[in-house]
């Protein structure tokens, strides 16, 4: 969507609108909206395109221990956050009450810390 916005406020013409002023401030809301976009999502994206080959390969980083704090799972934007040994880890599968105060193990990806497994360890 970012690129989309930045490409048409670079490239499109907008011969549509008649008023010149209004294509000019258009074509420059464009910009700087596509440019606002690219960066506040860049940061995510680009992490995220690194963690493709250790999802691959199933190169996962290990982490154990009791968690410090488990987040609920939110209603609509189904993520908690679990934070263990000074660690925030993004958990998008609930985890059983039974284990919340048990030592686990869990497995993450490197550079978006999104949690691939969890088990209770004991």
């Amino acid at each position: 969507m970012a690129v989309f916005t930045l490409g048409m406020g670079l490239f499109h013409g907008m011969k549509q609108i008649e008023n010149i002023v209004k294509r000019i401030s258009f074509k420059c809301c464009c910009i700087i909206f596509g440019i606002g976009l690219i960066l506040l999502f860049a940061p995510k994206t680009v992490s995220g395109i690194q963690d493709i080959g250790p999802y691959l390969s199933q190169d996962y980083e290990t982490v154990t221990g009791k968690p410090n704090y488990i987040g609920s799972m939110g209603k609509k934007w189904r993520e908690q956050t679990i934070e263990i040994n000074q660690m925030e880890l993004i958990n998008t599968r609930d985890i059983a009450w039974e284990n919340r105060d048990k030592t686990l193990e869990i497995k993450y990806l490197p550079r978006t810390k999104y949690v691939m497994s969890i088990r209770a360890v004991e």
